[in-house]
C-alpha cells in the first residue's frame, strides 16, 4: 500500500495530485472545474494549460462538501414521511 503524501496549506498540486487527494478521477475533477462547482484552481504561468490547486483550497472544498452532506442527511432524517 502506498503512503499518502503530506502537503502544507500553500503547496501547489497538479490536477492529478489533487484528484488523488480527493479520491476522484482526474476527469471527474475536470468536469467539476468546468461546471464551476469544484475547488478553486489557477493556471500555472501565462498561456499554459497547466492547472494547479492550492492544498488549502482542496481541504476547504472538501470540508464544505462534507458539511453539506451532513446537513442534507440531518434534514432528510427529520423529514416527515409522505402521506399516502
Amino acid at each position: 500500500m502506498s503512503e499518502c503524501p503530506t502537503y502544507a496549506d500553500d503547496d501547489n498540486l497538479t490536477a492529478q495530485e489533487a484528484a488523488e487527494y480527493l479520491r476522484l478521477h482526474v476527469v471527474s475533477l475536470r468536469r467539476l472545474r468546468r461546471k464551476k462547482i469544484g475547488p478553486a484552481w489557477r493556471r500555472k504561468g501565462e498561456g499554459t494549460g497547466h492547472i494547479i490547486y492550492k492544498f488549502r483550497d482542496l481541504t476547504a472544498w472538501e470540508r464544505a462538501r462534507q458539511g453539506a452532506a451532513q446537513e442534507e442527511q440531518a434534514h432528510g432524517s427529520e423529514a416527515e414521511p409522505a402521506a399516502h
